[in-house]
């Protein structure tokens, strides 16, 4: 008989939870409506923010970094630099472009900047900068780089905020909105984490979303795939009153270590941006990291492998998101956004169900990705978004995939619309 005295266990039972590789999976696909709420523009207020853009506190610097004062004031760089050109450039052919359409779209307007024919269909356009010394640039193919940072410039909530790193971890719902319009949503989620592995494709570039990782509901169940252990790579961090610091960046992997909540994002972020490196003559795409609040993109370096020190990476000007209605679907193929498209076809062809929220069915390279990976014959699939009855293309594409069509806003959701079984 052993005299091992029995712990009591208060009528307690604890529950095994499921290896995440015997996991069933859920497939979320997020388009611009969810983030709505939140107070982020819609298409068209992006539009008339670019129509608009003269008012606008903002100027090139010499680095060809759209910038404004700490104090909301439009910097004074002492003269126009070849960046400042472009941008009034740029300006001039979305007055122009604006013309020969019915309705400016900022997407279609990108797919002009990057037309091959761009300076014969706008030549009275560029006749006029035909004297400036910087011309050669402006023929360089700039403008596309110019034109991301202005609509950059324009992603802000309804409090003009695009950062939430100084944010402390909630505790408990939402009170307030906008924030509390998302407690329906993330409970669901909290719910679901527990048995699922939740595959949640964006393509915001928003990083609202990633705020709710410090939050009770997901209480940092959420990655990117993106970390920073034995990372090479390193940002200038500059603090108001204080020394700057060498932090070191985190950097794409596609490893989510252990997370039940993976993001995608699938058209880039505001915070992502390739580092470069040389080989010979030739600088290629090396890395894609995120930076921090408060640094600059001129000041991110690679630590060298066999001699001390850093090498600068004095190209990327601006964040790595992606923009233009039909020009973007080539970039699908680029090294950084082939390994993301190819977990988001792995991703469809596992998912047990598709919730697709605030998607307006524009983007044709995304539909035909949902069309040939989603096996909607035989699985569930949802349809969120409060004008999904007058989007002719939404429509579309839902009645094909034999969708469900909630017309409602991520703020009105409610999981008992959602029908398939659970463990929860």
């Amino acid at each position: 008989m052993s005299n091992r005295k029995e712990i009591p266990d208060f009528g307690y039972k604890s529950e095994e939870k499921r290896h995440f590789d015997q996991r069933e999976s859920i497939a979320f696909l997020l388009g611009a409506g969810f983030s709505i709420p939140m107070g982020y523009p819609k298409g068209a207020d992006v539009n008339n923010g670019i129509l608009d853009f003269d008012k606008q506190p903002v100027a090139f610097s010499p680095a060809g970094v759209l910038a404004t004062n700490t104090d909301g004031t439009k910097p004074d760089f002492g003269y126009t630099n070849n960046h400042e050109q472009a941008f009034c450039l740029c300006k001039d052919l979305i007055a122009a472009y604006n013309k020969r359409v019915v309705e400016f779209d900022y997407e279609q307007f990108m797919d002009v900047l990057r037309s091959k024919d761009l300076h014969t269909e706008y030549a009275s356009v560029f006749e006029k900068y035909k004297s400036e010394t910087d011309y050669p640039y402006l023929l360089s193919g700039s403008l596309p780089d110019i034109y991301s940072q202005m609509v950059a410039h324009l992603l802000k909530d309804a409090d003009n905020k695009s950062w939430y790193e100084g944010e402390p971890t909630h505790i408990g719902p939402y009170g307030t909105k906008p924030r509390a319009l998302y407690n329906n949503f993330l409970q669901y989620l909290s719910k679901l984490k527990e048995e699922y592995l939740v595959n949640i494709h964006t393509l915001n570039h928003d990083l609202f979303l990633e705020s709710f990782n410090r939050s009770d509901y997901i209480n940092g169940d959420m990655s990117d795939g993106f970390d920073d252990y034995g990372s090479r790579y390193y940002g200038i961090l500059n603090i108001k009153g204080r020394d700057s610091y060498r932090c070191r960046l985190e950097r794409y992997t596609g490893r989510y270590y252990g997370k039940p909540i993976r993001l995608y994002k699938l058209h880039g972020s505001l915070n992502y941006v390739m580092i470069h490196r040389g080989t010979g003559y030739v600088l290629v795409d090396d890395c894609e990291v995120k930076f921090r609040y408060g640094m600059g993109l001129m000041d991110l370096e690679r630590e060298r492998s066999k001699k001390n020190g850093y090498d600068n990476d004095f190209i990327s000007s601006h964040a790595d998101f992606l923009t233009g209605a039909t020009t973007k679907t080539p970039f699908y193929r680029s090294r950084f956004y082939k390994r993301l498209f190819r977990k988001f076809k792995n991703n469809l062809i596992n998912a047990k169900v598709l919730i697709v929220i605030g998607y307006g069915g524009k983007d044709k390279g995304i539909n035909d990705y949902l069309l040939n990976y989603f096996d909607y014959h035989n699985k569930p699939c949802y349809f969120i978004d409060p004008g999904i009855n007058h989007n002719t293309q939404l429509l579309a594409l839902a009645d094909i995939m034999k969708a469900k069509k909630i017309d409602k806003s991520i703020s009105d959701f409610d999981e008992r619309e959602i029908h398939f079984r659970t463990y929860c």
